[in-house]
């Protein structure tokens, strides 16, 4: 009489094993999806600065092209520091059209932009409307993008960067406007900077209003590099146009040369 097979069953030492490689292979997928949602976290960080940059920049160009000097009635055109700026713009806002057309603020022409850094946040904030709007008390900022490190402002007189402009009492446009924009914490640096430390404002190349300017040579062989204050992830220096006060050469007659050719005309 034949006896029934029998079945062997698993020693500890094959359990252990088995049990082994199952926590390894959980372990390197586990591994593998961290590494993979914090790329995906990096890559939405990285793309909200950039939007948040890009549309700081696009913006103030975009103000910059149709800016007024201004007067006492309206305010300042320009007026700004290293952290703060504010533009007189001549252009229509489209977001106000649901006011309706009773609204003689919806086709005013002139408009006010205002953009500012806060360093407690890391965010730009921009606010727009007519100016005067008699229907706001107060500004109301809007963050775009995401957080960065520091967003600084400078002005260009003409023979020099200054890190505050009023065109109101300087009765002229700058000559350019700076935008630079840091996206990561300077090294050993987790705070903005205060604008007002001289130690890591460093003097830079001059802007050059009668050539072509090169951005990107600008970034590249700027003299920051030299100092505590690394380039800037996004930097662009905005031309103002016909921004020279009354009396300056802008290359057009002169007063009294334009009189003498209003008496000429048939």
């Amino acid at each position: 009489m034949s006896s029934a097979p029998r079945h062997r069953g698993f020693t500890l030492l094959e359990v252990l094993i088995a049990t082994g490689l199952i926590l390894a292979l959980f372990g390197s997928m586990f591994t593998f999806l961290f590494d993979l949602l914090s790329a995906r976290e990096r890559a939405l960080d990285h793309a909200a600065k950039q939007l948040a940059a890009t549309t700081l920049i696009e913006r103030v160009e975009a103000d910059l092209m149709s800016c007024l000097v201004g007067d006492d009635a309206r305010g300042a055109g320009i007026e700004g520091n290293s952290t703060h700026l504010k533009i007189l713009t001549r252009s229509v806002a489209g977001s106000l059209a649901r006011r309706g057309g009773n609204d003689p603020a919806v086709f005013g022409d002139l408009q006010s932009a205002e953009y500012r850094f806060d360093d407690l946040s890391g965010h730009i904030e921009i606010a727009r409307g007519p100016n005067p709007d008699p229907t706001e008390t107060a500004a109301t900022f809007t963050s775009v993008g995401g957080p960065v490190f520091l967003v600084r402002f400078r002005y260009h007189d003409g023979s020099g960067w200054r890190e505050s402009f009023d065109s109101l009492t300087a009765d002229r446009l700058p000559v350019a406007v700076e935008v630079a924009v840091w996206f990561d914490p300077w090294p050993g640096i987790r705070r903005p900077p205060d604008p007002g430390d001289s130690a890591l404002r460093p003097e830079r190349l001059t802007f050059d209003a009668d050539d072509a300017f090169d951005e990107r040579a600008f970034a590249r062989d700027s003299d920051l590099e030299l100092f505590d204050e690394p380039t800037p992830d996004r930097i662009r220096v905005i031309a103002v146009l016909d921004p020279l006060g009354p009396g300056e050469d802008n290359g057009d007659p002169s007063p009294e040369t334009q009189e003498g050719l209003l008496a000429r005309r048939p």
